[in-house]
């Protein structure tokens, strides 16, 4: 782990470490700095202590999370039994909309989840200052700058996750696929050689917008030889998308993914799962956070991560994408803060806490005290582990994109994805959603 963390330090001076698989759109600051026992966002009336029990909810965007959450919710439970700790959740695609409905209507929760630098904002006005807590000495280097803010820490780095592409590991082998395709040109014949066995190369969730504006249209920003000055260039109108080589490679990857998926714009993430787990599919985007949906439909299945093979160079596709894509924060409005500030110290410091954080949510830890084995993570964190310690990551960057524009990438890439515009046209949408939103 010591290793981990060094390298893990190391990495983030090559790329940014944010937003990812589980996270919401930013969309407009739901608050008030005017925060009075009339104001709906108060939580002055809410998730109260009753008598010496307390109960605070934690809403949570993660579905493939909520039975490892409740987990250790019930393990927490167990040694504090004066706390209890409602799992709430609501899939990504909501999660934004749901949590500001939520304030609007005086049922805010006690800790939620924000997914970097672009939603901290978003939502500061609304978040408790974690910067007293002693957890945050022991943060890696990685899991700052996103949470950071005037010198103040405002969130809980869940874990350092990653994603690629998923892949069964038994039928590559049976369809004679010996090393994960290294390009293009490679991952087509990859897919060409598993339909010729019966299996579908491709299950993705094309029907929703979260897939494509979080996963691929990071996969381009990542490519660029410096990822912030790229993403400086397009606020500052200097840099373009319509023209630029990793989003028109791109764009071809997406075409390949597509045309080699079963049902693609009628595929939720059950189905994904389902069709992935069972071995209907051969290749799934997705990440670390998979595992333990993965293990709950068969805890031994061979299975791993590739990289998503879509530039030039080979050496250029040898990477996955890792950061901090999700962070806790507290409501400083909340009446149990306390009790949520005792629930993140137990993670971090407490021995079975620790587990918990590793062995059942499957992370790789965010904090330089953890010494607990990564044995437990899964053969997803495994792989990721391996390219973490040989530097070989890039960054995850949509909590830098200007507000509200993830939907929309998302949108114009289902739209070519399914044949509806061109590729110059995706690229032109890209581009003018970017330009209508940037500061």
């Amino acid at each position: 782990m010591k290793k981990l963390l060094c390298l893990s330090v190391a990495a983030a001076m090559a790329c940014t470490m944010t937003a990812c698989s589980g996270s919401s759109s930013p969309s407009p600051s739901p608050s008030s700095r005017n925060q009075d026992a009339g104001n709906p966002g108060s939580q002055e009336n809410t998730n109260q202590e009753a008598g010496n029990a307390v109960n605070l909810v934690l809403y949570n965007n993660k579905i493939e999370t909520v039975e490892a959450l409740q987990k250790t919710a019930d393990a927490f439970h167990q040694s504090h039994p004066d706390v209890s700790i409602t799992i709430e959740t609501t899939q990504s695609e909501q999660y934004s909309t749901s949590l500001k409905t939520r304030y609007a209507s005086g049922e805010a929760p006690d800790i939620f989840m924000v997914t970097g630098k672009e939603d901290m904002l978003l939502w500061l006005d609304n978040l408790e200052d974690l910067s007293d807590q002693k957890w945050t000495a022991d943060m890696v280097d990685i899991s700052k700058p996103d949470i950071n803010h005037e010198g103040r820490i405002y969130g809980f780095p869940v874990g350092i996750e990653g994603y690629g592409y998923m892949y069964r590991a038994d039928l590559f082998k049976q369809a004679g696929i010996e090393t994960a395709p290294k390009n293009l040109d490679e991952l087509r014949n990859c897919a060409g050689r598993l339909k010729d066995m019966g299996v579908t190369p491709f299950v993705n969730t094309w029907g929703a917008w979260y897939q494509a504006g979080m996963f691929y249209m990071n996969a381009a920003i990542a490519q660029q030889e410096d990822p912030y000055a790229f993403i400086e260039g397009l606020n500052a109108g200097e840099n373009l998308i319509e023209g630029n080589e990793a989003f028109i490679r791109l764009a071809e990857m997406i075409k390949l993914d597509f045309d080699n998926c079963d049902s693609p714009l009628n595929t939720d993430f059950a189905a994904q799962v389902s069709k992935f787990g069972s071995g209907t599919a051969a290749m799934a985007c997705g990440g670390t956070w998979n595992q333990p949906s993965l293990d709950d439909v068969d805890s031994d299945m061979e299975a791993g991560l590739i990289p998503m093979p879509f530039m030039e160079k080979d050496e250029d596709n040898d990477v996955l994408y890792a950061g901090v894509t999700t962070y806790w924060v507290i409501n400083k409005d909340s009446a149990v803060k306390d009790a949520a500030k005792e629930f993140l110290n137990w993670l971090v410091y407490d021995e079975e806490g620790q587990s918990f954080l590793v062995t059942e949510l499957k992370n790789i830890p965010a904090f330089s005290n953890i010494t607990t084995g990564t044995d437990s993570i899964g053969p997803l964190g495994q792989t990721l582990l391996s390219y973490l310690e040989e530097g070989k990551v890039k960054g995850i960057y949509n909590s830098r994109y200007p507000a509200g524009t993830v939907q929309a990438f998302g949108t114009s890439i289902q739209k070519f994805a399914a044949g509806n515009i061109s590729q110059e046209q995706l690229l032109k949408e890209l581009q003018d959603t970017w330009t209508s939103s940037r500061r």
